[in-house]
């Protein structure tokens, strides 16, 4: 897939809106939405084989998801670039900053952490799992890399996206804030 490819589909399943949105202190083009992975299986199989081809790369022992209950579609992503790589998924849930694998890493393991969108809690604490259990993670790739966490490669990129409010683009051009309707990536923990 190539760029605009791919951000035509996470827009079409709803992993990015458009707009005029006030993000912290500054203001972006776009927000995280809330994609939905089950509207077009082939489309988000798609999305999994790109992510896959950036994974494999780093011939990863297993694949990391992290399991958040908000966060599903990013769970079925990772199985299924798993899937395409022909590599265990190990996920990991945050309970109250405690992660929890659903099994055991494999001391001397490399590790890939796959998903949506990460911040930088999420690729802190599945490092710290990883290490604990004697094993390395070699990358994180994501569909979005929000530009929130360090170390992650994604399908693409919001830092582009943003502008301080002096300088925004939008304002200059007279377009007024955009309510955003679903989750943004600075509300998310």
């Amino acid at each position: 897939m190539d760029q605009e490819t791919i951000w035509k589909t996470l827009e079409r399943l709803g992993a990015i809106q458009r707009g005029h949105f006030k993000d912290g202190d500054q203001h972006a083009d776009i927000a995280l939405g809330a994609f939905d992975a089950l509207t077009d299986p082939v489309a988000t199989d798609s999305l999994a084989g790109e992510l896959s081809e950036l994974a494999g790369r780093d011939a990863p022992d297993v694949i990391l998801a992290m399991h958040v209950w908000t966060a599903l579609s990013g769970l079925l992503v990772a199985f299924r670039a798993g899937v395409k790589l022909g590599k265990p998924i190990i996920s990991l849930s945050d309970e109250e900053g405690i992660i929890r694998g659903s099994r055991p890493l494999n001391a001397g393991g490399r590790a890939v952490l796959i998903g949506e969108v990460f911040t930088q809690r999420d690729v802190s604490l599945a490092r710290a799992q990883v290490e604990q259990a004697g094993a390395s993670l070699v990358d994180v790739v994501a569909l979005i890399e929000d530009g929130r966490a360090e170390g992650v490669r994604g399908l693409i990129s919001f830092a582009s996206h943003r502008h301080p409010i002096a300088t925004c683009p939008m304002c200059r051009d007279g377009h007024p804030l955009t309510e955003s309707m679903s989750r943004n990536a600075s509300t998310r923990s």
